[in-house]
């Protein structure tokens, strides 16, 4: 579905409080963010004033404070850049003082140097020192160039544009010169990207340089769909490099990133090597920038793993189980996993390993690390695609083990969508217990959110316990952190609630979305009363989705009365804590919420194609909404 812009602002415009904003944000956080990050240049151009227009309702109706939550953050953050983008001085000025410390709020400084200036003969050039000390910083803060390169192209564009307008090339001429002549004081001016527009950036017109700035800024914008797979021909690596791993004595972790560490050393560790690994995001096509991945990046995805894997350790000794590495890149993930339970002297009873990666280097490669540290022979798949162009077929499974599902410094890329589609690819194979691991460098709220709404997705539409929220520092490492596992629920205890709800959905003669209207106060802004009765027919798995999450927020609120964590604690923990611990939820009141948590379970209707018992199902949502809503006053809890 195309999201509508408007909409979203007509749908802001009659929400009531700041907590009913936050709610409706995280509830359609995914597609605000999949619209501002790749809407066109023509596109923000049109609605740029809208949304300015927007920030200053938001502002009047004090739905934004200077402390935010972290998905208000984001979302300020997602405005800051298009503002940065579209050079409205004006919101970037008050934007800034909402945004939290950060790379963002230090590129929104650089700005207001660079956009609001007196005497563009004079100030470009005074302030030029100022503005390329704000952009290193926010590099060195954001552990990525990308963003500071942009905004220092947004810097000369907007010099230029100036120069253009009043016709001067003289200035634009010295402008550009010193510029070029300062590149070497910088680090973040050497990065590899701005190679060609420095090459020729003294030497253009006006009109010529402000199309190269176009055309380097397009370039940064780095997206790469493989969807055409090659899986046939990925095989293990044989090369120089595979016959030096297998001729060493002792083979684990450490000694396989030695042997990368000492082949970049042997050719002299070029800088351009770092740049163009794009701090590890990059999508690798040469074998030398394996090695120098895994010499830059191994050491600190060891650190979070394995710190990770002692969460979790525990649950997996003891069984059968498969694993999923997603964005694996040289299976790294996986290749620590084993050399973790080796120092453990523990041998895992891994049956299956599926690697999904969009580098058939790394992939190859990827093979050559797990048959080198296995602990018996596997059955390894490699799937040579990106997320976004990944075919859910690949993904089917033959066995019925628990499964770990490995997402490491992969979640907080936005190269990728982060939309239902890819929720859906991960969750369909879910057909035993699952436990995800999702670790990433902790650089802002924006990106930390993506990890947040992935691990909301299936603790809304699944039973799910949260077993490690970490946002600390680890050795030299920044990290962002969840780790949990979603239970499989059976057929046979979903077929004995949806028995047990019949009964009470008889008791109700009325019209069903009539009754519930009745409290509409504590339903919306999650779900829109006029739209269900349509979702229910047309799209029930959806109003599934929405009833199930008005269940989680009202506990949630409720829950909020005793404890501040509510973003470390399931939806399963609150209902446990305020069943057992409070007693604010007795037996039948217990017994509706865990019905909504039962049949609103996605994994019940991943695979269902009766558009019937879908419907069904929606409709006894909603009657177990109503009595768990009905129960909640008739106890005040509400």
């Amino acid at each position: 579905m195309t999201f509508d812009f408007y909409k979203f602002q007509k749908d802001i415009s009659r929400l009531r409080d700041k907590r009913e904003f936050e709610i409706y944000l995280e509830s359609n956080f995914i597609e605000i963010e999949e619209f501002l990050l790749h809407i066109t240049d023509e596109q923000i151009d049109e609605i740029k004033f809208d949304i300015e227009d927007l920030l200053y309702d938001l502002l009047d109706d004090k739905y934004i404070e200077k402390e935010n939550s972290r998905s208000v953050n984001a979302f300020l953050i997602l405005l800051a850049e298009k503002f940065l983008q579209t050079s409205l001085i004006g919101s970037i000025t008050i934007i800034s003082d909402y945004l939290p410390n950060g790379a963002t709020k230090v590129r929104l400084e650089a700005a207001k140097l660079y956009l609001r200036v007196n005497d563009i003969s004079r100030d470009y050039k005074e302030r030029l020192d100022d503005i390329l000390k704000l952009l290193e910083t926010s590099a060195k803060i954001d552990e990525y160039n990308t963003k500071a390169i942009k905004s220092f192209l947004y810097f000369v564009h907007s010099a230029l544009y100036q120069f253009q307008r009043v016709e001067n090339k003289s200035l634009a001429s010295s402008f550009s010169k010193l510029i070029f002549d300062i590149r070497d004081q910088f680090e973040l001016l050497k990065d590899g990207s701005l190679e060609v527009f420095f090459s020729k950036i003294t030497s253009l017109d006006i009109a010529s340089s402000l199309q190269l700035i176009a055309n380097t800024i397009s370039g940064l914008t780095y997206k790469k769909s493989i969807c055409t797979t090659d899986n046939v021909s990925i095989n293990i690596e044989s090369s120089e490099y595979s016959s030096k791993l297998y001729n060493l004595k002792n083979i684990n972790f450490d000694t396989i990133r030695d042997i990368a560490y000492k082949y970049i050393q042997s050719i002299g560790d070029p800088q351009e090597l770092y740049e163009q690994l794009r701090r590890g995001e990059k999508i690798i096509d040469d074998e030398k920038l394996l090695s120098k991945y895994l010499a830059s990046f191994g050491g600190k995805h060891k650190l979070k793993l394995y710190s990770a894997y002692d969460e979790i350790f525990d649950k997996l000794k003891t069984e059968k189980f498969d694993i999923v590495d997603w964005g694996c890149g040289q299976a790294t993930a996986t290749m620590l996993l084993l050399d973790y339970a080796r120092e453990k002297d523990t041998a895992l009873d891994i049956e299956n390993i599926t690697l999904i990666e969009p580098s058939k280097l790394a992939l190859q490669r990827g093979l050559l690390h797990i048959d080198l540290l296995k602990q018996k022979e596997y059955k390894v798949k490699a799937i040579n695609s990106d997320l976004d162009c990944l075919d859910p077929m690949e993904l089917e499974k033959n066995s019925k083990n628990k499964t770990l599902h490995i997402f490491s410094n992969i979640l907080d890329i936005e190269s990728f969508s982060l939309d239902n589609k890819f929720f859906k690819k991960v969750s369909s194979g879910i057909d035993n217990d699952s436990i995800f691991i999702c670790v990433s460098p902790n650089r802002n709220d924006k990106l930390n959110n993506r990890l947040d709404l992935f691990y909301k997705y299936f603790d809304e539409s699944f039973d799910t316990e949260l077993l490690s929220s970490r946002d600390t520092d680890i050795g030299n490492s920044t990290r962002y952190e969840k780790v949990f596992e979603v239970k499989y629920t059976e057929e046979v205890v979903v077929q004995e609630v949806r028995e047990k709800i019949e009964v009470v959905k008889s008791n109700y003669q009325l019209n069903i979305i009539e009754e519930l209207a009745k409290y509409e106060n504590y339903v919306t802004p999650v779900l829109n009363l006029e739209l269900l009765e349509n979702s229910i027919n047309v799209d029930p798995e959806y109003a599934i989705f929405k009833i199930r999450k008005v269940a989680e927020v009202i506990t949630s609120k409720i829950y909020s009365k005793y404890e501040d964590n509510i973003k470390q604690v399931s939806f399963n923990d609150k209902i446990r804590y305020l069943s057992y611990e409070k007693k604010d939820f007795d037996k039948t009141i217990t017994n509706y919420v865990h019905t909504l948590r039962t049949i609103g379970n996605r994994g019940v209707h991943d695979n269902q194609s009766d558009i019937t018992k879908l419907k069904l199902d929606a409709h006894l949502m909603v009657v177990a909404l109503i009595s768990f809503i009905t129960h909640l006053l008739d106890k005040k809890l509400l």
